[in-house]
């Protein structure tokens, strides 16, 4: 049995996406030899050669244009381009040392270079189904595993298909996405998922959605395969490690902390926790509890957040923003914080929910979506649009320590059903009952 992985998920900047396909891949990798396992970031290779054949048809050529950097290409084993690339090195160092008028007279001869260059690009795009076709001879399974199925490998009658399904949120509700709406798009896509895939999904919740927006796709042929949890979250107890990272956060030691997440993503509900945390500890005449929300800048607008970055900076002895924060230190974090809130309105999987729980934080989340599922009963579940229910779950928080150990001992004990090794593990049966 000989695999072919698309890889293009290890491209993304950090996200549940990318941290799938970088341990599914690492699990694959374990358990096939070099020889029964490729990868080919198809999607990557698809989107910087149309990139470059924009770069050409449009005969621009300046120095800011040769400065353009297609890193993520250079890991690809197409030959055309990495002599592109040292011609565009070569050049933008050799103009970096001339006068202006050399400058513009390199510039000039660039451009007749780079477009005697075109030929060769042209060829690489035109020819780039065939290069792909030689990468899939002997390969008996093609796994997708975010995206869909490319057309081209759709039409390879001999290759068994397969297909990850995170969620269809983008489908189903494009209100909660940020930025240009391709919620038709995308369902055109998802109605277009061949009888002939099989298709794993991350949740129950997510096959469900899956079946309910395409009536042809046949709930046996969708596997449920929850995804795991990196090793690296554990509880930490180190006072020292803890006492470190708190101060470098700058939380204030005396007291606790709420732990949350910052971003603009609307499905993830950050004004909801803040607003809620604000008018707890005011109507509560709570003095010792303080906000902690990590994040960076992955999905961040100002513009979205204006109003919470306001209230923050008006609060900022009670709520800290501390920015991006390794997963060493975010198991630190989770550790020691009073609970851990995740009020989001839609999930198609749940990650953070379970990274808290096998550190021991007491966690609070939404009763919708694929929460619940992934939650189990190891968790407070709150309605994430009812004020009420989630400051009345998180003074139950506040006050009864005997409710936070035992929500601790059972995260963890949840939390441990949870391994990457079992995912690969199913995922390698279907392999084989599809041969």
């Amino acid at each position: 049995m000989k695999i072919l992985i698309e890889s293009s998920g290890l491209f993304l900047q950090k996200c549940g996406i990318q941290r799938y396909a970088e341990e599914i891949i690492y699990g694959l990798l374990k358990q096939f030899p070099q020889d029964n396992l490729k990868l080919l970031p198809l999607t990557e290779i698809s989107k910087r050669s149309a990139q470059l054949k924009y770069f050409f048809d449009n005969k621009e050529i300046n120095e800011q244009t040769i400065q353009t950097n297609f890193t993520s290409f250079e890991l690809f084993v197409s030959k055309t381009y990495a002599e592109l690339i040292k011609k565009i090195e070569k050049t933008n160092e050799t103009i970096s040392t001339q006068s202006q008028f050399t400058q513009n007279h390199f510039l000039t001869k660039t451009k007749r270079e780079f477009l005697r260059c075109m030929k060769s690009l042209l060829t690489l795009t035109l020819n780039e189904t065939k290069f792909i076709r030689n990468r899939l001879q002997d390969i008996n399974i093609y796994h997708q595993l975010f995206d869909f199925i490319p057309s081209d490998i759709k039409k390879i009658n001999s290759l068994k298909k397969c297909l990850t399904i995170h969620d269809i949120i983008q489908a189903i509700r494009p209100d909660l996405m940020i930025g240009k709406d391709n919620s038709a798009a995308i369902g055109a896509k998802i109605k277009k998922i061949g009888t002939n895939e099989t298709i794993f999904a991350v949740s129950q919740y997510t096959k469900n959605d899956l079946c309910n927006f395409n009536k042809n796709i046949d709930p046996k042929n969708v596997h449920v395969i929850h995804s795991g949890i990196a090793n690296h979250f554990q509880p930490i107890s180190d006072q020292k490690v803890i006492q470190d990272v708190i101060s470098k956060y700058q939380i204030p030691k005396q007291g606790r902390f709420i732990l949350s997440g910052f971003t603009s993503d609307p499905k993830k509900n950050v004004p909801f926790v803040i607003r809620n945390y604000l008018d707890l500890i005011k109507s509560e005449k709570i003095d010792d509890l303080f906000l902690v929300l990590t994040g960076g800048n992955k999905i961040f607008d100002n513009n979205l957040l204006k109003k919470e970055l306001e209230i923050i900076n008006q609060n900022k002895d009670k709520i800290i923003l501390t920015g991006f924060v390794e997963d060493d230190e975010m198991a630190v974090l989770h550790s020691s914080c009073m609970c851990f809130c995740f009020p989001s309105l839609y999930e198609g999987f749940g990650l953070p929910v379970l990274e808290a729980m096998k550190c021991g934080a007491p966690v609070i989340t939404s009763n919708v979506t694929s929460l619940p599922e992934i939650a189990g009963n190891a968790a407070l579940l709150v309605d994430p649009i009812n004020n009420d229910d989630f400051q009345t779950n998180l003074l139950k928080l506040y006050k009864d320590s005997n409710l936070r150990n035992t929500l601790s001992e059972r995260g963890i004990q949840r939390a441990s059903l949870f391994t990457w090794e079992n995912a690969v593990n199913q995922m390698i049966n279907v392999y084989h009952q599809l041969m």
